[in-house]
């Protein structure tokens, strides 16, 4: 397999998992961005507890895709993403 086909599989496999996650999620986002009263700005409290789980930078950036391809706040989303690696976590 060439490099620029290796290079393309991979992309397609990443854009599955970023997919396949979005809809794992989809009714826990729904649950969130439903709630009628938010605890913290755009939810992002809400959506930091799942950046807490990825182990790498690489890991936080696919859930944060997935969760705004699930219909997430993009604001709360991002800055849920800044929190964690700005801090390391």
């Amino acid at each position: 397999m060439r490099n620029d086909e290796l290079v393309t599989n991979l992309n397609d496999a990443k854009e599955k998992i970023i997919r396949e996650t979005a809809n794992e999620l989809k009714s826990e986002v729904q649950r969130i961005e439903s709630k009628p009263v938010k605890s913290t700005k755009d939810n992002y409290g809400e959506y930091l507890r799942f950046m807490s789980i990825g182990t790498d930078k690489a890991v936080k950036i696919i859930i944060a895709r997935a969760l705004i391809e699930a219909g997430a706040n993009p604001k709360g989303v991002n800055s849920a993403l800044a929190l964690t690696l700005n801090n390391g976590a």
